[in-house]
């Protein structure tokens, strides 16, 4: 129901998205009924996949009203019932608001350099990571940290927070080209981030992050 695609350049490793107005369906099927075959594994990445996409557009310098509105509210959703579609995908209920959750992070995805730079962000910027932690369903949060507690807790919650770069087949020392790869491939999404960023910055989450 978006306007996105992705191409991956196998020969020239690169993998980068393109958008074009012309792109944007003129009738979209979003049914449930046809995702309760998708196995946990599937659900647990693809409901997280849309998460993200939804924090991103909550944390984006650039801000946009509704894209905040329909980000939150997916972010409220996939936080109450991705972990029960994970765990049963035969949940009707679960399915169809994931389903609805998925929609809404599609509608505006104002993305930011990386997936996973709020770690590195959230003390510097507090307020988007407060407005996510109350979504997430946390009580009077005060700091980012509430929220990255309620994000690790989901990912428990559908057995993703011991994955591993390693596992993926990714090394320590073809990380060091990523940095660069940043700005070739990824183009004008670094604008939109609340801090800065430096290749060395890159670096050192990709390191950090490795296991």
């Amino acid at each position: 129901m978006d306007i996105a695609a992705v191409i991956s350049n196998d020969a020239t490793k690169e993998k980068t998205g393109i958008f074009f107005p012309s792109m944007f369906p003129t009738l979209s099927i979003v049914d449930p009924d046809l995702m309760m075959s998708v196995p946990p594994k599937f659900t647990a990445y693809q409901g997280m996949d849309a998460f993200f996409h939804a924090s991103e557009s909550v944390i984006n310098k650039n801000e946009h009203v509704v894209a905040e509105m329909f980000a939150l509210k997916a972010i409220e959703l996939i936080a109450k019932y991705l972990p029960i579609a994970y765990k049963d995908g035969n949940n009707k209920e679960a399915r169809y608001y994931m389903a609805i959750a998925n929609t809404l992070a599609g509608y505006y995805m104002n993305c930011i350099s990386a997936h996973t730079m709020e770690h590195v962000m959230g003390s510097y910027h507090e307020e988007p990571m407060i407005k996510m932690a109350r979504a997430m369903g946390v009580e009077k949060p005060t700091s980012g940290k509430d929220f990255i507690r309620a994000l690790d807790a989901l990912l428990e919650s559908i057995d993703c927070a011991d994955l591993k770069m390693s596992e993926a087949g990714i090394t320590r020392e073809e990380m060091k080209l990523y940095p660069q790869r940043v700005h070739e491939v990824l183009g004008g999404e670094i604008t939109a981030d609340p801090l800065p960023l430096s290749d060395e910055d890159y670096l050192e989450i990709y390191e950090k992050s490795f296991r």
